[in-house]
């Protein structure tokens, strides 16, 4: 199937009930989804949502792109507040400008599914990426970083600390995206991710399309968000 049938499925099958009461959240997001994962079981398009303290994602297993939602979205009042899926799209295109997209999963702004001809829920378009801790278990990082010398570990964790946003990188993903790359990009990729404030780069925010090293969740965090 196409994105455009996809969504339209996803437009039609989505409960509004507990969204058009309680805003978009985790828990009216599932309850809305419900009989949309559902339909899909049944025609035999394998497809999970999964959800994050500022989003949710569509992740169909056959397709190379999510579908991502922005929670604390306000529906009574029609205004986007702490919309970190907008975030991320407009980040994207910065990246754009500055010539480093290739670092990140590509994001847009993708079209409202809507309910009763009024616009509710926002939807956003990312190239699907693998996470990094789906590709390599906690027994194989720390089989990795025991092959690693020590002096590769220090320049490795020397470049992730020159920036404030990739204290938290992997060391292994880190090496992987030189290897990729090349030495001379990772500068412009950390001088990026501190001049947009991107933080919380775990490794199950970056990870691989291909063999193309991205990181995938790129709005940053902060706390007290809800």
């Amino acid at each position: 199937m196409t994105s455009r049938e996809l969504f339209e499925i996803i437009e039609k099958k989505t409960d509004f009930t507990d969204i058009t009461e309680e805003g978009i959240n985790e828990y009216s997001i599932c309850s809305a989804f419900a009989p949309v994962l559902e339909y899909f079981k049944s025609i035999g398009v394998h497809v999970y949502l999964g959800t994050g303290v500022s989003k949710a994602a569509l992740v169909f297993a056959d397709e190379d792109f999510v579908f991502k939602i922005p929670f604390d979205y306000e529906v009574s009042e029609g205004i986007e507040l702490d919309d970190y899926c907008a975030i991320e799209a407009e980040y994207y295109h910065d990246a754009e400008i500055d010539g480093v997209d290739a670092y990140f999963a590509k994001t847009y702004f993708y079209d409202f599914i809507r309910h009763d001809g009024h616009k509710v829920i926002p939807v956003y378009y990312q190239e699907k990426a693998t996470p990094l801790d789906e590709t390599q278990s906690i027994g194989e990082y720390y089989a990795e970083m025991d092959s690693l010398s020590t002096e590769k570990k220090q320049e490795l964790f020397a470049k992730t600390s020159n920036y404030w946003g990739t204290s938290r990188l992997s060391i292994f993903w880190v090496q992987k995206f030189i290897d990729y790359y090349g030495e001379d990009a990772y500068p412009a990729f950390g001088t990026f991710i501190d001049n947009h404030s991107i933080n919380d780069l775990h490794r199950g925010n970056v990870g691989f399309i291909g063999d193309r090293p991205v990181v995938f969740d790129y709005s940053g965090y902060e706390d007290g968000d809800s």
